[in-house]
């Protein structure tokens, strides 16, 4: 029903089988195929694409670049192709009613390649969907399945690496993995994403349908392709394309009668992706046989196809093979790559190298194309089209010369025969290596091949018999299965649909961040807390100047850049109660943020925007995008409400305002409490403009009842706003729960160091709000609270912050960020614009030197760096439990000496 993005024949080579035997075993098959019949069966309905796309056969050799180790090159280029062969076949119009039909299909098969324009067929017919991978797992595969990758010993596709690597190796197999994730995104799955919503229509995002294959089948066995660690939604079934039935008969006809009738006893109907090459591999009388056969089953055998013409092929070398005791050397390009494309000069020393063996040679290659003046010896035998797995099965096949295509590699294995191996694309050198490493090939690139060098290496494998001996070997441990590749596949198949759609099998990592999956957030605590406890500093004041070459603290710094936004990464939605942005504004930026990857929400009842919070964290949520675990949301008790009878009634009253069921954190906002308005849940102001302050204020009291809340559930985790370091330790002293966060305003010409040092001794995360000076908050204080403009430090412009960013060819907010992470302080900007947000993301990828570290400390004022004294409440520093005394000394001192 929808054609494959692929133009490579060898993975229909792969898939044929496949098809057939699902073909065989489920009632009604709806199959997308790529040849068109002259006079189709009337339960065969075709859509005919011929001439719409480019064939990529017999033709790659041409494309001298692709010759190179140009690994990003060949992965463009494939990317590229599949993207454009799904964009032509998305136009089509009756492949779009095909789509948009009313039929019912209890299973979708797609090929997992180069692009995922197709995946919203899952949801569209409301059916699981199971992916069929012509290759080792993809990193993009991995990474939608959750698998790992383990590029410490597995490598890459497309690197020709060994299992077992040096640390250049380990280095650059990484960075491959890497940057073909990155490719895949820009180069596939955008473009992807606009084909899909054209045909599909706006829905979840194919990043998000890719983590919902029930299950795929990998064409790679840990034999021949390397150990790797696999989920169980990934399977491998290497060798599935080939057929055994001459040299095993297996008594098919009836199995496959059996199972058709028990997959028509279950009710299912199953449908598959098909192809949009020009192919030209399963046709002639076998084509004729399934169509038979889909007829006697009564299924519904849907076409698409490319291709107008027919190839009937026939077997013509058996006698030849028969009679060539003293054996012979098989040698082929495959169906993408033509020998006779080959350089001139090249080719004849090839050729007359071959002439010395006392073998006859099959090459593939049409030799009307062969460049003039080549000269073919007389004991090489060529034609355009071999059948390729009987002829390496033969008994006098002593060696197969290939380009190192997977399945001709699979094929080989599968008979046991040497090879010598020219890799020229893609995969081709990563399968050729393995084949080095299990002591059963030679490989030249085609640099290296010189008459020397291509006789020696003929020489070494046609007469050291240890490369046979572990060819028998190899082909024992690649052939001994519990089941055939084939009918593993199918029982996969079966299984899926057994248990409606296997989501049993999705790997549970798909819903952890990076961060956690590289146990990063672990790591940072075995470091903090080996530092806080074996020889660290206990004062934070140790780390000035004269300790910034400290190791240990820098360390720590490192890891926590490179952690995830949990720990650091923290959108603050913060607006002040009189400058207040519209609702709407509040939840495109939450929208915006979670987008960008934010993941941490800091609010506050006091803030009046948990409402439009709320609204756009439930949009998010029910778009598919992420779950309620992804998120950590905080907010904060008000000041109208520090009694301990107010706690449970704010509480439930914030979760019913954010749409959520707990709260990840929920701090204290201030120490101090005023009496509240009943009817608005504001602060009651007297005649004389004073705040009515509630003098009965408990600390303890009102923590003990947010415990209870923490018991019930409704919070997870609890925490102090604006606290001295006094009124925590009376906290800590006389509850259950200690305070797990202290969030305070705390910037470089703020550093509260005595504060943050007896944090570090109570294991109390220090959360820094204003962590830039709040520069966005200046013209509002200004105006409403009379502040001096003298006030507000501009951090942003001050020289040295503006040299170290310019160093680092970051911003001024980035170096500031960035600084308090390397002193263990978490951080939460105020942000509503879209652009600052990815500026505030991106301060991960630099380390500030001890130097600069150094700088930044100095400029710290203590208490007369204090921006948010509170005292724009008027009357406040009368209530007892006001946090700043120092700013009252401060301020009295000041006003003394004018």
């Amino acid at each position: 029903m929808t054609p494959r993005q692929v133009l490579y024949s060898s993975h229909r080579a792969q898939f044929v089988p496949f098809e057939v035997s699902a073909r065989e075993r489920c009632p009604a098959f709806d199959f997308c195929e790529v040849v068109p019949k002259k006079n189709p069966p009337p339960n065969v309905e075709e859509i005919n694409l011929a001439g719409t796309i480019p064939e990529i056969t017999n033709n790659l050799t041409k494309q001298q670049r692709t010759l190179k180790p140009d690994f990003m090159h060949n992965l463009e280029q494939i990317i590229d192709e599949c993207v454009h062969a799904c964009d032509v076949v998305s136009k089509v119009p009756a492949v779009r009613a095909l789509f948009n039909s009313s039929m019912v299909f209890d299973l979708v098969i797609v090929e997992v390649f180069g692009s995922e324009c197709f995946l919203p067929l899952g949801r569209r017919f409301d059916a699981p969907v199971v992916g069929l991978l012509s290759s080792v797992p993809l990193p993009w595969v991995n990474e939608q399945l959750g698998n790992p990758e383990a590029t410490a010993y597995v490598p890459a596709y497309m690197m020709g690496y060994g299992q077992r690597m040096t640390l250049w190796e380990r280095f650059a197999n990484t960075m491959s993995v890497l940057i073909a994730k990155i490719i895949y995104r820009y180069n596939s799955q955008i473009p992807s994403q606009a084909i899909a919503n054209r045909l599909f229509g706006a829905g979840p995002s194919l990043e998000v349908l890719a983590q919902e294959y029930s299950l795929v089948l990998s064409n790679s066995h840990f034999s021949i392709n390397e150990v790797r660690p696999l989920v169980p939604a990934l399977v491998e079934v290497g060798g599935l394309h080939l057929d055994d039935t001459e040299k095993l008969p297996r008594h098919q006809s009836s199995n496959m009668a059996g199972l058709a009738k028990k997959w028509r006893t279950f009710g299912y109907r199953c449908f598959a992706y098909g192809d949009i090459s020009l192919l030209s591999l399963h046709l002639g009388a076998g084509r004729k046989k399934q169509f038979e056969l889909a007829k006697s089953h009564n299924e519904i055998y849907l076409s698409i196809s490319i291709r107008n013409e027919r190839v009937v092929l026939k077997w013509d070398f058996k006698t030849l093979l028969d009679t060539s005791l003293e054996g012979v050397v098989y040698w082929s390009f495959g169906s993408m790559s033509r020998i006779e494309t080959m350089p001139r000069d090249a080719l004849n020393e090839m050729f007359s190298v071959l002439a010395e063996l006392p073998l006859k040679i099959l090459v593939k290659m049409n030799r009307a194309l062969l460049p003039p003046n080549i000269t073919i010896p007389g004991n090489v035998y060529t034609k355009s089209w071999i059948p390729q797995y009987k002829t390496l099965c033969h008994s006098n096949l002593k060696l197969f010369i290939s380009h190192g295509g997977l399945l001709g590699i699979q094929e080989a294995v599968a008979c046991g025969v040497p090879m010598l191996v020219i890799p020229l694309y893609a995969d081709q050198a990563l399968n050729a290596r393995a084949m080095v490493d299990r002591g059963i090939a030679k490989v030249l690139s085609l640099s290296e091949i010189t008459s020397n060098a291509w006789r020696d290496s003929l020489h070494d494998l046609l007469t050291n018999h240890k490369y046979k001996e572990n060819a028998i070997s190899l082909q024992s441990l690649f052939l001994d299965r519990p089941l055939p590749p084939l009918e593993m596949g199918v029982y996969w198949i079966e299984y899926v649909l057994r248990h409606k759609g296997a989501k049993h099998l999705r790997s549970p990592a798909l819903d952890l961040h990076l961060y956690q999956k590289l146990l990063l957030d672990i790591i940072l605590i075995n470091i903090s807390t080996h530092q806080y406890r074996t020889g660290s500093p206990k004062s934070i004041s140790n780390l000035k100047c004269e300790k910034a070459k400290s190791v240990p603290f820098l360390s720590l710094a490192m890891i926590y850049h490179a952690a995830s936004s949990v720990i650091s990464s923290t959108l603050r939605v913060r607006f002040q109660p009189q400058a207040q942005a519209p609702a709407d504004v509040v939840e495109t930026t939450v929208s915006n943020a979670l987008k960008l990857g934010y993941n941490h929400i800091d609010t506050a009842f006091n803030y009046n925007n948990e409402e439009a919070i709320g609204k756009a964290i439930k949009n998010w949520i029910n778009s598919g995008e992420g779950t309620r675990d992804d998120l950590f949301i905080t907010t904060k008790l008000p000041h109208v409400a520090n009694r301990a009878s107010d706690v449970r009634r704010f509480v439930e009253m914030q979760l019913e305002r954010l749409q959520l069921d707990y709260l990840n954190l929920y701090l204290i906002h201030v120490p101090f409490g005023f009496h509240c308005d009943p009817e608005k849940l504001t602060p009651v102001v007297l005649d004389n403009g004073n705040y009515s302050l509630d003098m009965e204020t408990n600390h303890v009291n009102t923590w003990k009842a947010m415990e209870e809340c923490h018991k019930d559930g409704l919070i997870h985790n609890l925490g102090l706003s604006n606290f001295n370091q006094q009124q925590i330790a009376k906290i800590i002293k006389e509850v259950e729960i200690k305070p797990q966060v202290l969030q305070v305003e705390l910037h470089a010409q703020f550093q509260q160091i005595p504060l943050r040092t007896f944090c570090m001794e109570n294991d109390i995360v220090v959360t820094a709000y204003a962590p830039l000076g709040s520069p966005g908050a200046k013209d509002h204080f200004v105006t409403k609270y009379n502040y001096s403009p003298d006030t507000f430090p501009n951090l942003l412009g001050h020289p040295d912050v503006k040299e170290i960013a310019a160093k680092h060819n970051k911003t001024p907010a980035q170096v500031l960020l960035n600084f308090l992470l390397s002193q263990g302080v978490t951080v939460i900007p105020k942000s509503t614009s879209e652009a600052r947000l990815k500026e505030n993301m991106d301060i991960y990828d630099f380390v500030l030197s001890p130097e600069e570290i150094c700088c930044l400390k100095n400029l710290d004022r203590g208490e007369e760096g204090r921006i948010f004294n509170f005292l724009f409440w008027k009357g406040v520093e009368k209530h007892p439990e006001y946090p700043f005394p120092e700013q009252l000394k401060l301020i009295e001192g000041i006003e003394n000496t004018q």
